[in-house]
């Protein structure tokens, strides 16, 4: 009888193993559990920095201007040893294509926000954003029953840094679990205590999207805050109105964006 090897794909960790990747959708829904070959690994870190020349002779001075960009680049590899461990293989990856390939509906109400974590490489969880999958099937080692006996799966993950700013260590379920700004609140608000509560409460679908825009509630607080958080940032470190006329603009809109979507 064929030995069973679906802990590849189990959260139970392969005894032989080494390498173990969980992706979390922060939105609720299936968890992803891989214990596989792990065949690359690459992070990526890209500061911002800016580049200028002062005077005469030209002299080059460097300055930081952003927060530094994250990315993972993670290639692993699926064997499978019997037709059911092709078929459930198989199957899972199409579930984690998912993740980039949201409905309609599902960009209304989820922001597609992971968790990451791949250990003993990333230990502490990274929050951010599946922004590429690659499915790599080897057809030349064969097949079980139709189904491959060897997958490639490739994905990259960027993590939002952003996200790290506005909640901190915290990591909410969704952006729906946080309070209803004092300022967007209205009188039908006195009862609803999280952006969740509102949502539950609108009337229909159309209820949770800014009709002018298309943003969904979630999405238009999520940005909203960041906005906000970066611009209280930038006035703790001396800043002025005139020096972020762009941002403050910005802010004032997607206040209007959040009203509007969370009006039901």
């Amino acid at each position: 009888m064929a030995q069973k090897h679906k802990h590849f794909i189990e959260e139970k960790p392969n005894p032989g193993g080494v390498h173990s990747v969980v992706i979390k959708p922060l939105g609720g829904g299936e968890t992803f559990f891989f214990h596989p070959f792990l065949e690359s690994f690459k992070h990526i870190v890209t500061p911002k920095v800016s580049k200028e020349e002062f005077g005469l002779f030209a002299v080059t001075s460097y300055y930081r201007n952003g927060i530094t960009d994250n990315e993972y680049q993670v290639t692993i590899v699926l064997p499978a040893y019997s037709t059911e461990d092709a078929k459930a293989n198989y199957n899972k990856v199409q579930r984690f294509k998912k993740l980039v390939t949201p409905s309609i509906e599902k960009l209304q109400v989820d922001t597609g926000l992971v968790k990451m974590s791949i250990k003993p490489l990333v230990l502490k969880p990274k929050v951010g954003y599946i922004i590429a999958i690659d499915e790599d099937i080897d057809m030349d080692v064969g097949s079980l029953n139709g189904y491959p006996k060897v997958i490639k799966l490739s994905f990259t993950f960027a993590v939002d840094e952003m996200y790290a700013e506005v909640f901190g260590g915290k990591t909410p379920s969704t952006p729906l679990d946080r309070p209803v700004a004092a300022s967007d609140q209205t009188p039908q608000d006195k009862t609803k205590k999280t952006l969740g509560d509102r949502a539950k409460a609108a009337k229909g679908k159309k209820a949770l999207t800014d009709p002018l825009t298309g943003q969904s509630l979630a999405i238009a607080t999520k940005r909203l805050e960041a906005a906000e958080a970066k611009l209280a940032k930038l006035k703790a470190g001396g800043s002025t109105f005139a020096d972020h006329t762009q941002l403050y603009t910005f802010i004032k809109n997607q206040r209007s964006v959040v009203a509007r979507a969370g009006a039901g």
